[in-house]
């Protein structure tokens, strides 16, 4: 079910400095009817906004409608009106960046903001005991640990994708160049 009937409400956690998920329903014509996005980084990029500014971020799209966007955003703290629930949240690249003591509050903050019908994505690099985390990723997990918290927080789900390649899946197949 979604909140107006005009395309479902999203909540982009960590929609990033370039606003890469927002540029893409704009450009894809992808009608919804709210879109928030959080990020934790200082400001948005001129090159994320440039497509954007005379379009969704001036209120002229026909397909997004309701964009608002946080800089600086800390989803555990954000301040949402109460009883406020989306369609679809997303957290792309996200969660591996959130404190080990934080990820189960983070999970259940999103429980929080949904309804019954209500999508969570979330997606993130899995950790690999050979190659190790990267540097700025202080909470990777294997995928049955991140399985496991999120069934352990009350989530089902749903379905699994694969992951984008990293360098160590292909290398050998690289040759010198």
């Amino acid at each position: 079910k979604l909140n107006d009937g005009k395309g479902p409400s999203i909540l982009d956690i960590g929609c990033g400095p370039e606003l890469q998920l927002l540029n893409s329903i704009h450009c894809n014509r992808v009608k919804c009817s709210e879109y928030l996005g959080l990020e934790a980084a200082d400001k948005f990029k001129p090159k994320g906004t440039e497509r954007l500014e005379k379009t969704v971020l001036t209120g002229k799209s026909n397909s997004v409608r309701g964009v608002s966007l946080h800089a600086r955003a800390d989803f555990l703290t954000h301040e949402f009106e109460e009883n406020k629930t989306f369609d679809t949240i997303v957290c792309l690249e996200v969660i591996e960046h959130v404190q080990p003591y934080q990820a189960n509050l983070f999970l259940r903050r999103a429980q929080t903001l949904m309804h019954d019908d209500s999508v969570f994505w979330v997606s993130t690099p899995c950790y690999d005991e050979h190659m190790g985390a990267a540097d700025n990723h202080p909470n990777e997990m294997t995928y049955e640990a991140l399985g496991g918290m999120i069934e352990d927080v009350g989530f089902a789900i749903e379905g699994v994708w694969g992951t984008f390649a990293s360098i160590k899946d292909y290398k050998d197949e690289l040759g010198e160049h």
